[in-house]
């Protein structure tokens, strides 16, 4: 296991904390610039865990906020990678402050940029985590999906309060449009 940290302290107290693990290494760094030098020495099937977008002070957004496209570049490297990126939710609207919105893409470009690179892999998003796997792996999302479902979304939209945001959504829109 490789994990990559932008804050030198957070990787110590990290890595301090999981000492006894001996199959870990840390690499501190922006993962825009260090994931593509690890990518070209891995073999073989990896999973990638990208969350190396700003969540708060320390994080990287000095650097850059969402280094996502980089992070997926980094990866055509690989031969059928999984990938999960976190935060799902951040990329399906402009994230709000503190983040700096103009440093992310939206869920349509991400989805794009995953499809261009990964044209072999399907892409979909499970609870918060953008999930994009080689296409024979296709029946492990699905199986996931159906054995979840009802944990993922156990009311219906008029139940769940989501009916009325979306109508409100709707007549503000409309009111926008004029109409």
């Amino acid at each position: 296991m490789i994990t990559i940290e932008v804050n030198p302290e957070i990787s110590r107290t990290t890595s301090r904390r999981l000492a006894h693990l001996i199959n870990i290494e840390f690499v501190i760094g922006n993962s825009a610039e260090v994931l593509p030098t690890i990518a070209k020495r891995l073999a073989g099937a990896t999973v990638f865990w990208l969350d190396g977008h700003y969540c708060g002070p320390g994080t990287g957004a000095d650097i850059d906020e969402c280094p996502i496209v980089a992070e997926v570049e980094a990866l055509k490297s690989c031969v059928n990678p999984i990938i999960l990126i976190d935060d799902a939710r951040c990329f399906l609207g402009p994230p709000p402050p503190p983040h700096k919105s103009e440093h992310w893409i939206g869920i349509d470009d991400l989805f794009n940029l995953l499809w261009k690179n990964f044209p072999n892999h399907v892409t979909t998003i499970l609870d918060d985590v953008v999930v994009c796997v080689p296409k024979m792996l296709k029946p492990v999302l699905d199986e996931d999906w159906h054995s979840n479902f009802a944990e993922r979304y156990p009311f219906s939209s008029t139940q769940s309060g989501v009916f009325p945001r979306l109508t409100n959504f709707a007549r503000r829109v409309l009111a926008r449009l004029g109409n």
